[in-house]
């Protein structure tokens, strides 16, 4: 037998240990995926090829010694093998290496860490970590990446669940599609400027993710970043971006504020849906397009300032129902006609000017303090009027809401 066939031990769970003889050339792609109480493996020596996903899913596996002979590790091949501790590289491999002792494997010629485990040292000579390269490490509780390390690819540390603290060093210019996906106990996180692409996903299902402010290197949110943190309550956005990705805060349920900047032109579909402690949202004036679902489900909000000209363009049910009903939406003074002749945004019950020094908002709350009058008329500043003027005017209806009103 010159290799192990494709899922040829596939979720075996009774098998605890394996010797893969020096006469097998290919340990096949799934060969033993799947085996979560297989603990002890020895690799032969004339093995040159293991494939994809090859021991992923081996629970219990805690060390691996890659003899000199191999020259091809496929994808994942140890991706969720959660207590994996100690990983070697034979001496005289020439394609992998674990300089240093640093308990990874090395690809040599490019400097990338391809495969670590929880006990994993980056050395200052590593440039990159590969793709799902700690992908599942359960018991890696944290992570000091170097500033000679220049990018953290697809997957690099999806699912690890004890990671609560990493460093990330100032040569970092890049960080991959789904990075940190699903890291949940990761609190804390600081960007440094030298990153100029966040990934997709990078940070999606990071539900104890308090705090996170963008570093002004980053021109855009991608798609699904912080879906499903639900337990981040900060996030600055800086003057640097353009674009809110799709869904990139979907069901952060505990935001209760943001502000985007002036920078920003585009939110796009689903980006903040089902925020439900969202309560205040402030948007920039040079937003033109807002996509569908953008804020819908956010039952909590209050009031939403779009600073906007212009009413930006909608796609479908950005708001719904219970957002445009409870919310009151303030814009610019000369635009209120434009909203309110504006598709979706005429749905709002109140419409109240934009003004300098929270003139706006004294009004709301002057008018509230008012005591319960049947009918009732007042100007911009407040002040009650024996009868409607000519321009805009805010009304106490008989049922006690207050509303916009031009006579």
């Amino acid at each position: 037998m010159s290799t192990t066939g494709y899922e040829s031990f596939k979720d075996f769970t009774a098998l605890t240990s394996v010797t893969i003889p020096d006469n097998v050339t290919c340990i096949g792609s799934k060969s033993f995926e799947g085996c979560t109480n297989l603990s002890s493996v020895t690799i032969g020596k004339g093995v040159s090829i293991i494939g994809d996903e090859a021991f992923m899913s081996c629970h219990s596996l805690n060390s691996i010694t890659v003899p000199n002979s191999v020259n091809s590790i496929g994808n994942s091949a140890f991706s969720y093998c959660h207590n994996l501790s100690s990983i070697k590289v034979e001496e005289g491999n020439t394609i992998f290496d674990s300089r240093n002792d640093c308990n990874a494997i090395i690809e040599t010629a490019t400097n990338t860490l391809i495969v670590g485990c929880q006990n994993t040292v980056i050395t200052n000579d590593i440039m990159a970590i590969g793709k799902r390269a700690f992908e599942g490490r359960v018991g890696l509780s944290s992570m000091i990446i170097p500033d000679n390390v220049r990018s953290i690819e697809y997957r690099a540390f999806n699912g690890c669940a004890g990671l609560t603290y990493v460093s990330i060093g100032n040569g970092m210019s890049t960080i991959g599609d789904a990075a940190f996906k699903d890291c949940t106990n990761l609190s804390s996180l600081i960007i440094p400027n030298s990153v100029t692409s966040i990934g997709t996903h990078a940070f999606n299902g990071c539900t104890n993710l308090t705090s996170f402010t963008f570093p002004s290197s980053i021109t855009s949110i991608g798609d699904y970043v912080f879906s499903g943190c639900t337990g981040l309550t900060s996030v600055t956005i800086g003057n640097s971006i353009t674009t809110i990705g799709r869904s990139a805060f979907e069901r952060c349920a505990s935001l209760t504020s943001i502000s985007i900047p002036n920078s920003v032109k585009d939110i796009k579909d689903w980006s903040f849906f089902k925020c439900t402690g969202l309560t205040s949202v402030i948007v920039g004036k040079n937003v033109t397009s807002i996509g569908e679902f953008a804020f819908n489900g956010c039952s909590g909000l209050t009031n939403f300032y779009c600073y906007a000209i212009n009413a930006p363009a909608v796609g479908s049910s950005v708001f719904g129902t219970s957002v445009s009903k409870n919310a009151t939406l303030y814009v610019p003074e000369a635009s209120i006609s434009s909203y309110e002749t504006s598709e979706q945004w005429c749905d709002f019950g109140n419409i109240f000017p934009l003004q300098d020094g929270g003139t706006t908002t004294n009004i709301h709350l002057l008018l509230e303090k008012e005591p319960y009058r049947k009918c009732g008329h007042y100007d911009l500043n407040g002040r009650q009027l024996q009868k409607p003027k000519h321009g805009l005017n805010i009304v106490r209806t008989t049922d006690g809401k207050i509303v916009k009103k031009i006579f």
